[in-house]
């Protein structure tokens, strides 16, 4: 692991609770088959887990668990890129598509077994379940120098991005009393590339009445 943040005790009536979960920053991290960049990672750890996989009553210390050169969830060996990953990793996400934040970032288990994950460095929120597919997705647009409004999700940075959020449900105590329902966008374009001809054309006119 390189610089992790937000380590915390899964709590009592979530999935996975007693297990650790981290945002692991992935700095100085060995990459992956297929990575172009260096990546960041949420795991999962379960401490009392033994070289054998069998759960104890007391933590097991990683190096006597023991490691592989197998990333969790996959069937491939890792050994190209000399890494090796704990026995004790029981969930792993892991992309290669920009899944990157080198400071800060947040993780949290949400109740309905999926993971919210938080990247300071870009300023994103995702949801993701226990088989890795991101479910939404938003991309914070207020920066320190105003609000992005043609927001290209690849080349965005914002160091203001957020830092550890907490996703609440509709029935939180602290919501009660407060209008939740949808204002509209706050961004006139927001893609994975730059808008073409039609989009500008949008834009300009939106522009007009921003």
């Amino acid at each position: 692991m390189g610089g992790t943040h937000d380590i915390q005790w899964i709590k009592d009536g979530l999935p996975g609770a007693g297990d650790l979960l981290l945002f692991n920053n992935g700095l100085s991290v060995p990459r992956a088959a297929g990575d172009s960049d260096p990546q960041s990672e949420i795991l999962q750890i379960n401490p009392y887990l033994d070289a054998g996989g069998v759960v104890q009553d007391h933590y097991v210390n990683p190096p006597e668990a023991g490691y592989s050169d197998v990333m969790p969830g996959s069937e491939e060996s890792q050994n190209l890129v000399t890494r090796l990953f704990s026995k004790q990793i029981v969930w792993m996400y892991h992309t290669s598509d920009g899944f990157n934040s080198h400071h800060g970032s947040a993780t949290q288990r949400l109740p309905n077994g999926n993971t919210m994950a938080q990247l300071a460095r870009v300023g994103r929120l995702l949801e993701i379940t226990p088989e890795g597919e991101v479910v939404w997705e938003y991309v914070n647009p207020v920066t320190n120098a105003g609000i992005v409004r043609t927001l290209i999700t690849s080349e965005h940075e914002n160091v203001f991005g957020g830092w550890s959020p907490l996703r609440y449900g509709m029935d939180f105590p602290g919501l009660a009393g407060n209008d939740l329902s949808p204002k509209g966008p706050i961004t006139a374009f927001h893609g994975d590339t730059p808008p073409g001809e039609a989009d500008e054309t949008a834009l300009a006119e939106e522009e007009e009445d921003y």
